[in-house]
């Protein structure tokens, strides 16, 4: 509306503008007063740079709009005496300036206004709002202390019928209490009198038990008296000089098994016999072991003649250390042969031609007669021809000689153990105490 209002002002002030010339060259001029000039233009600078004087007014307005150089704008306008002489599109260029300057301070004002208006609005709205909340917070106050009164008078009854409750369930406790007392009282004194009737119930049953276990032993005694008077003779003398008792039961037990025999099933080795009879409850794997059976057994002859040690003692012991060696060969054949099986690439490669292992037999030969060592094999062939050594009686033999009386030894030991071994793994130890002289004597 502002920029209407000038332009229809600038082109009416144009009608009455004629065209002149001037000595500086400025053309189709429009004039203005400087009373004019500076009441429609006063807006273009600030209030502080207003003066009361008109030229001086205009001047200022000119130097702001076209700058303050000196000469600066003289081509666009011209300061008369009493008139400003401007260009043709100068008037255009203010007439735009004053609009927008207008706008400005009409935007400014309209903001400033409505500020005012909305914040009135905005109090009013805060104002009831406080006075609704300080109403509300009332009301939920006053609700609190309602609560906590009403809280309190409950809570003195609730205390009051607590107190009644706990002194009728006090009464009432009590009383359940001495009834329980003097029931469990008269339990007991039931329960023990029901045990001391149901132990002397248990203890003459013991006592028929125990007469009956005394009779069965006394027709044990006379049954095997009987036994013992059907063996041979030789296998009764050899009993009657055994001392042990154990060990007569054992041989008893033994006897009862050869007149009545049993399935295969039932027939498992005798571990207390074997422990009550003397012999190692486990075989033993070292080689100090092996040595003193075989000097046991080598020796076991020339100590028969002594009259300070029992003749069967010496037998029985004699039978009991060939089942040890013979138990002890078997275990170690049956590791190798387990060995070879699962191992079987490396079972040829350390049986080869340049690094043959010894056999199990060659190594129980060299640890029963340590001094054959020197001569089986290559070491027997490195040895000088015809050079002859002394055994063990001093006579001079040959080594080749000496090894082979070894291993003979050797495999007279194996061929006299392996029937005890077999009969000790079914029968037990004590088997070895009523065979047959014959069985072990045999040189």
């Amino acid at each position: 509306m502002e920029v209407g209002i000038g332009l229809r002002w600038w082109r009416k002030r144009r009608r009455r503008v004629a065209p002149h010339k001037s000595n500086e060259g400025l053309t189709h001029a429009d004039v203005l007063t400087y009373e004019e000039f500076a009441l429609r233009y006063y807006m273009l600078v600030p209030s502080s740079s207003r003066t009361s004087d008109v030229r001086d007014m205009a001047n200022k307005i000119l130097t702001r709009v076209f700058g303050a150089c000196r000469g600066e704008g003289l081509d666009k306008y011209q300061l008369g005496l009493t008139e400003i002489f401007s260009c043709a599109d100068m008037l255009a260029f203010l007439e735009n300036l004053r609009t927008t300057r207008l706008n400005y301070h009409a935007t400014m004002i309209q903001k400033n206004l409505k500020a005012k208006y909305y914040r009135r609005k905005y109090l009013e709205a805060r104002n009831a709002i406080l006075v609704i909340q300080s109403v509300t917070r009332r009301h939920l106050a006053w609700k609190v202390w309602r609560g906590q009164k009403q809280r309190k008078s409950f809570n003195a009854i609730r205390n009051h019928i607590i107190l009644i409750q706990a002194a009728a369930k006090r009464f009432l406790q009590r009383r359940a209490i001495l009834d329980t007392r003097f029931g469990k009282a008269a339990v007991l004194i039931q329960r023990l009198w029901h045990l001391r009737s149901e132990y002397k119930r248990r203890v003459v049953i013991v006592q028929n038990l125990w007469r009956g276990k005394c009779a069965r032993r006394r027709c044990e005694k006379i049954r095997e008296a009987d036994r013992i008077a059907e063996l041979p003779t030789h296998w009764r003398t050899q009993l009657q000089r055994i001392k042990s008792r154990e060990v007569l039961e054992d041989c008893q037990h033994f006897c009862y098994l050869v007149r009545h025999p049993v399935t295969s099933v039932d027939i498992r080795p005798d571990q207390d016999a074997l422990e009550r009879s003397g012999g190692p409850d486990k075989i033993p794997t070292g080689d100090r072991r092996l040595k003193q059976v075989k000097f046991i057994l080598e020796d076991g002859w020339a100590k028969e003649k002594s009259l300070d040690i029992p003749k069967i003692v010496l037998q029985v012991s004699r039978r009991i250390h060939l089942v040890e060696l013979i138990a002890k060969y078997m275990e170690d054949i049956e590791a190798k042969k387990a060995t070879s099986k699962k191992w079987p690439i490396e079972a040829k490669k350390t049986t080869s031609k340049k690094r043959r292992q010894p056999t199990v037999k060659e190594t129980y030969v060299d640890l029963l007669f340590p001094h054959t060592i020197n001569y089986k094999g290559k070491k027997a062939r490195k040895r000088k021809k015809g050079k002859k050594v002394r055994d063990q009686k001093g006579r001079q033999v040959s080594g080749e000689e000496v090894r082979e009386k070894a291993e003979k030894r050797f495999e007279y030991f194996i061929r006299l153990g392996k029937p005890l071994w077999k009969m000790s793994e079914c029968y037990g130890l004590s088997v070895l105490a009523i065979l047959p002289k014959e069985v072990t004597e045999t040189r």
